[in-house]
This record gives C-alpha cells, sequence and structure tokens, in this order.
C-alpha cells in the first residue's frame, strides 16, 4: 500500500447526479453529491434500503459513470470520468478494493483461484505463468492471515458465509490497493460473524488503509472515522 499522509485527499466527488429511467418515468437517485475522502480514513455512509448508497459507492470506484454533465470523481486529481473505459478498467483493477455484500465468488473456482483472479488481468498468456509463480505465495499467505490457511483448495459451496466473506476480503486486498471500497459487507451475516468481520476491517485500517463503507446498520457505522447520511440524494453530516 502507498503511504500517504493522513491529511492529504484521496477522492473527490463533485455535483454527482445519477438519473435511472424505469418505464415512462426518470428516477433521480443522487442529486448533486460532494465528497472529500482523505487518506487513510474510515468513512462511513449510512441510509436506508434504497437510498442510493451501491450507486454512489460504484461511481465513485469507476463502476458506474454520473449523468451527463452532472459532476465528476477525482481519484489523487486524475478524473475517473475522462478515462477511456479500458484506461478506468486499469484504474479499479491497480487501485480499488470491492467487497459486496453477497461475495461474488466464482463457484468453480478455489479459494486461491478465486482470490488471485482480480490480479490476473492484463496479463498476457505469455507473462501469466510467471506471475502465478511470484503470485500464488503472497495470496497463501494473505489468506492465512485471514484465518483460511486450511481453506485453500475449497470451493465458495464448501464456506460458510463468514469465510466466503473473507476470500472477498483477500481478493480486494491482493493489489495492495490505496483505496478500499465496501457494500454492506456484513449485511449477509449474522451478528457475531458481522463483527468478526467489522474486526478485519479494523486491522486494516490501522495499517492505513483507506476505507469507504455504506451500510444501513448504525452499529455498522459506529465503528467508522466519520459517518454521512444520504437523505434525498445527498450527503449531510
Amino acid at each position: 500500500m502507498q503511504t500517504q499522509t493522513q491529511q492529504s485527499v484521496i477522492l473527490r466527488a463533485r455535483q454527482l447526479t445519477k438519473t435511472y429511467r424505469m418505464g415512462r418515468e426518470d428516477l433521480k437517485v443522487l442529486s448533486g453529491v460532494d465528497l472529500n475522502v482523505k487518506a487513510g480514513e474510515w468513512l462511513c455512509i449510512l441510509g436506508a434500503s434504497g437510498s442510493g448508497k451501491s450507486t454512489l459507492l460504484h461511481l465513485l470506484g469507476g463502476l458506474d459513470t454520473p449523468d451527463l454533465d452532472s459532476g465528476d470523481v477525482k481519484f489523487q486529481d486524475v478524473s475517473l470520468h475522462t478515462l477511456t473505459q479500458s484506461k478506468r478498467d486499469h484504474f479499479r483493477n491497480k487501485h480499488v478494493g470491492f467487497v459486496f455484500q453477497f461475495y461474488h465468488l466464482l463457484p468453480e473456482l478455489n479459494v486461491v483461484e478465486n482470490t488471485m483472479i482480480t490480479t490476473l488481468v492484463g496479463h498476457s498468456m505469455f507473462g501469466l505463468a510467471a506471475h502465478l509463480d511470484e503470485l500464488r505465495p503472497r495470496v497463501i499467505t494473505l489468506l492465512s492471515e485471514l484465518g483460511l490457511g486450511d481453506r485453500l483448495n475449497h470451493t465458495p459451496n464448501e464456506l460458510s458465509g463468514g469465510e466466503r466473506q473473507r476470500v472477498a476480503i483477500a481478493r480486494a486486498m491482493v493489489n495492495e490497493p490505496e483505496l478500499l471500497l465496501a457494500d454492506e459487507p456484513t449485511g449477509n451475516l449474522d451478528k457475531n460473524t458481522g463483527l468478526r468481520i467489522l474486526d478485519l476491517f479494523q486491522k486494516m485500517h490501522d495499517n492505513g488503509q483507506t476505507i469507504v463503507m455504506v451500510t444501513h446498520d448504525q452499529t455498522v457505522a459506529d465503528r467508522a472515522d466519520r459517518v454521512l447520511h444520504l437523505e434525498s440524494g445527498k450527503l449531510v453530516k
């Protein structure tokens, strides 16, 4: 992970608006969102189901684009939405890790393979074998640190919900991203398992990881350094 000062702003969003076409109607989900995220902070965005939390997270990570001419997201002063699709894909792969509520693991791959898959993007067949030889020991070390050392060859259907989420966290962290985006990461887990997952986020945060997490759960939000509420398409303190 790249070292940055606690006070530097790593991510800026300005006047983000997002509208979806629903039949004959336009549904405006975001209405001019402004946001600064400092390097090393844990920011939590709290909002009810359907408030646009996931939409905002997707815009911040370059998975989606705002309405035409409605605003911009800058990561380390680089405007994401002026990048070509291939450059935006490269940005996400190298600088951002995503953790989702429903894990999104590939059922046919084992734990090690699911963890490695994002970091293999962009490698030619010629260089892939050498990269795998270099990558595998690092992946196994990361998985072992997350308590999955005895699950390396298991497929997702052989894992508990908490184990699946730890694999998803390992996949998000394997490229050592500057920014970690988490969408309801405990929403599909029981209370005790969810607390253990939050403890993992806390450990990463204590080591300097920048985290933006969205949730509907106040007890999850209480773990963060700063909490903003998403209401009526805008962020409020």
